[in-house]
């Protein structure tokens, strides 16, 4: 048990974030609290980050970087571009909550039939930790 040293309550060690470079390997904030902090960091310096971004978007280490991943993996890359366009012309509709666990929350596409052409629209709706678990189930 440890205590967060933002919200002050004793939460299980499964309720912190690792970080190594506390002296017991565990973050001094709470999950909660930290995701909380990080994202009023990022509303915060949301200009800055994105500029930022953008700048190594446009770097010689940014285009070396998509230009791997592109070539590492192309169907998938075509694939979240229908989506993408699909998306923007109507044809499927994001919900906004996981279509696993019901949770209302940000969802990503998962490709649970493959990245083939002819399943490139065939997607369920996740939230990143059901999305995590799938990939995970998939390849095991």
């Amino acid at each position: 048990m440890k205590t967060c040293s933002k919200c002050k309550k004793l939460l299980s060690f499964s309720s912190f974030h690792k970080n190594a470079a506390m002296c017991d390997g565990l973050d001094h904030y709470c999950r909660l609290c930290r995701n909380a902090f990080k994202r009023r960091f990022y509303i915060k310096h949301r200009k800055e980050i994105r500029a930022n971004y953008s700048k190594y978007r446009k770097s010689s280490a940014g285009l070396e970087a998509a230009k791997r991943d592109r070539t590492k993996h192309p169907l998938q890359i075509v694939s979240r571009r229908r989506i993408r366009d699909a998306l923007s012309r109507g044809e499927i509709i994001k919900p906004l909550h996981c279509q696993n666990c019901q949770e209302f929350a940000y969802v990503e596409s998962h490709h649970y039939k493959g990245y083939a052409a002819e399943y490139a629209l065939d997607v369920v709706w996740l939230c990143r930790k059901c999305h995590v678990l799938a990939e995970k189930l998939k390849v095991s």
